[in-house]
């Protein structure tokens, strides 16, 4: 089994402009592409059409976005019911 290296050493923190996957551009679709040898700071915009071998892999990517957008929804509403339930219980 493979360990997990947590030296400050590789730890790279997240900006939000690494956050955006995809846009509409001209009526075609850009991803922000992290190639695997390259560093975070040379993720590079690529038309979807310059990526399709990928597909598979973005399929996936959108699937497992889905799923963690439907569950941070779903914490949320949960999250307010509480807040609400809170309230009405110290009335």
């Amino acid at each position: 089994m493979a360990s997990v290296n947590t030296s400050n050493e590789d730890f790279v923190a997240i900006r939000p402009e690494w956050t955006i996957v995809y846009r509409d551009v001209d009526d075609e679709k850009e991803y922000h592409v992290k190639w695997k040898e390259l560093p975070y700071d040379e993720c590079y915009w690529e038309f979807e059409t310059d990526i399709s071998a990928f597909q598979l892999e973005i399929e996936r990517f959108n699937k497992f976005r889905s799923r963690s957008s439907k569950l941070a929804s779903m914490k949320q509403r949960s999250s307010v019911k509480d807040d609400v339930e809170s309230k009405n219980y110290n009335m």
